[in-house]
């Protein structure tokens, strides 16, 4: 060793010693030394012996100093450790230093002045300052420039390790040179090579890409072009992380498969016929909860119309009861009949007009449909009319279960009462009951809920009259709802033209409105939130002023029935033509069965 290398070494351990004894003194605090490994350990305000003015870690000795970070930060005569004669900052120690440093790219200082692979075969050059262990983790750095003291240059830093994984990088804002993980869900390198639904698309935030999904994980979908009720399933393939390209087939029916490829998926309700398979209908008789039906199961289904075995919607009937088969889907047409459900008790059968249906018997003295006690009968989508007794008749006897549900039908121009039920729990939704002669709904002895309903221009004050207007409610032990109906325009010879509530029952967010005749728009009723000509009831809400109907008993512009109702028990989702309940926009109920959009 010559004795040039031997004063250099020696003044070198001289230096890193008094730095050494000067950072200790400066940066323990109590037992605890100052000691770190990188910039950010001295930057943590956490840690015991924090000193802001002290954010560097010395590259040789492991302390926190001040410190430099350019030649700049050596000429700012701000800078407590300023003087003139050391301008240039050292990367290694970052101390202001009298030279501009020359970086030995030899293994050690034991060769200086020796030719040398490493920096081209001239002779090393070694600064009196300079540390022969290279640039700090944080700085940055070149490939086959100046190396680092790590020995590991990555994404243009020095990094305190290897750092070479998909999800790693040693260059995060604010903590350069620390090989970090991408954050989960992350994959800013677009490292990681399998398909976003199959997993190893992203990074893990473990350094690592996720784990690949199992094959029975669903990747991609698509409605089957050839067959609107098949959907066409994608999976992934359970190892790389790929999305496979075979489909697999997974039939809908009763339901249409529905949404766009890649958000494609069997329908799970419906709001018409068209909904549903050719073999199936559209049950609606939870739409006032979900504002959408069901599709019924194909074997439950037995079909009624001209083209099929059962040409009469009383042999579907009759066909059905024996068969436990719960739905009678009607053909379009006129069926020109009347029909009795009877039989057995127990019976269940749910009657649904496919299309326009109507019921018109020619046989005099009857009603166009009668339930017998014991039955639970439910009718939708259908027009009863022009009987010369009432449209729809249901005859139950104490303590049988005898139920009829009316949903979206019509039931006019009858010679008696649209509907008239005794000892029937009796369920009337989205329904129009207009002229009949009779009267409008006549109730007694059952659980009553009428909802979302238009009873207009029945009755009759023509000779002898009728003895009904609009609405007869005699619950007698049984409940009564009802909410959100217009009763208008009815005619008796009777005692109340608009409604008569017997024993109990009150009218909420309802219109009655130019009932005639008797002497009384209403008798023994409560009402809430409802429009009654003549004077206002008493009851919260309650007011006497013109609804302004349309022709089709609809709110017209300006109508103080617009956003008076109220969101109570018998509100629904929809309302008479399957309008949304209440207002999408402003969120609150119309009195009446119509709600304006």
């Amino acid at each position: 060793m010559s004795i040039q290398s031997i004063h250099n070494a020696t003044f070198k351990i001289t230096l890193i010693a008094a730095a050494l004894l000067a950072a200790l003194a400066a940066a323990c605090t109590g037992t605890t030394p100052g000691h770190c490994t990188d910039d950010r350990e001295c930057q943590d305000a956490t840690r015991e012996g924090y000193d802001p003015a002290r954010p560097h870690c010395h590259g040789e000795g492991g302390f926190c100093y001040a410190g430099c970070v350019t030649d700049a930060d050596c000429a700012d005569t701000t800078r407590t450790w300023y003087e003139k004669d050391r301008p240039y900052c050292h990367p290694g120690t970052r101390d202001c230093v009298a030279k501009k440093p020359t970086w030995d790219l030899g293994p050690d200082m034991g060769d200086a002045g020796a030719p040398d692979a490493s920096d081209g075969g001239g002779p090393d050059t070694v600064d009196q300052a300079l540390p022969d262990t290279g640039l700090p983790n944080g700085v940055k750095c070149t490939a086959g420039g100046t190396p680092c003291k790590s020995g590991f240059c990555v994404d243009g830093y020095c990094c305190d390790k290897k750092c070479d994984g998909v999800c790693q990088s040693c260059k995060l804002s604010g903590i350069e040179g620390l090989c970090t993980p991408h954050a989960v869900n992350t994959d800013p390198e677009d490292g990681c090579p399998g398909a976003k639904a199959c997993g190893n698309d992203a990074c893990d935030g473990q350094g690592k890409c996720i784990a690949a999904a199992p094959k029975t994980t669903e990747c991609d979908n698509a409605c089957k072009g050839s067959d609107p009720f098949t959907l066409q399933q994608f999976f992934c393939d359970g190892s790389a992380g790929t999305c496979v390209t075979t489909a697999t087939d997974k039939p809908c029916k009763p339901y249409k498969c529905a949404g766009a490829a890649g958000k494609a998926a069997c329908a799970t309700g419906c709001a018409t016929h068209a909904d549903c398979h050719a073999d199936s209908l559209c049950d609606r008789a939870e739409a006032h909860k979900a504002g959408k039906g069901i599709c019924a199961k194909p074997a439950d289904v037995l079909k009624v119309g001209p083209a099929e075995t059962n040409k009469t919607v009383q042999a579907g009937v009759t066909a059905a009861l024996a068969a436990k088969q719960k739905y009678v889907k009607v053909a379009a047409g006129t069926y020109a009949e009347t029909v009795d459900v009877k039989g057995a008790s127990g019976g269940v059968v749910v009657i649904v007009g496919a299309g326009v249906v109507e019921l018109k018997p020619t046989a005099s003295s009857v009603s166009v449909l009668t339930v017998d006690a014991g039955h639970a009968v439910t009718l939708q989508g259908l027009t009863l009319r022009k009987a010369d007794l009432d449209g729809v008749s249901c005859s139950g006897k104490q303590g049988s279960a005898t139920a009829l549900t009316i949903l979206e039908s019509i039931i006019s121009d009858n010679d008696g009462q649209g509907v008239e039920a005794s000892y029937c729990d009796v369920t009337l939704r989205r329904s129009s009951i207009q002229s009949n002669k009779g009267g409008g709904i006549k109730l007694s002895d059952g659980a009553l809920i009428i909802v979302n309903n238009l009873v207009v221009g029945n009755g009759s004050a023509v000779g002898a009259g009728s003895s009904l207007g609009g609405v007869q409610l005699s619950p007698g032990t049984g409940s009564v709802t009802f909410s959100n109906n217009t009763v208008a325009d009815n005619l008796t010879k009777g005692v109340a033209a608009g409604v008569i509530c017997s024993g109990k029952g009150t009218l909420t967010n309802s219109i009655l409105w130019g009932n005639t005749g008797g002497s009384a728009q209403h008798l023994g009723c409560s009402f809430t939130y409802s429009d009654v000509s003549g004077s206002a009831p008493s009851g919260t809400g309650n007011i006497s002023k013109d609804p302004k109907l349309d022709s089709s008993y609809k709110l017209q512009t300006g109508s103080p029935c617009l956003d008076t109702g109220a969101a109570t028990t018998g509100v629904t989702v929809l309302d008479l033509a399957g309008n949304p309940r209440p207002d999408a926009t402003n969120k609150k109920v119309d009195m009446g069965a119509h709600e304006k959009q």
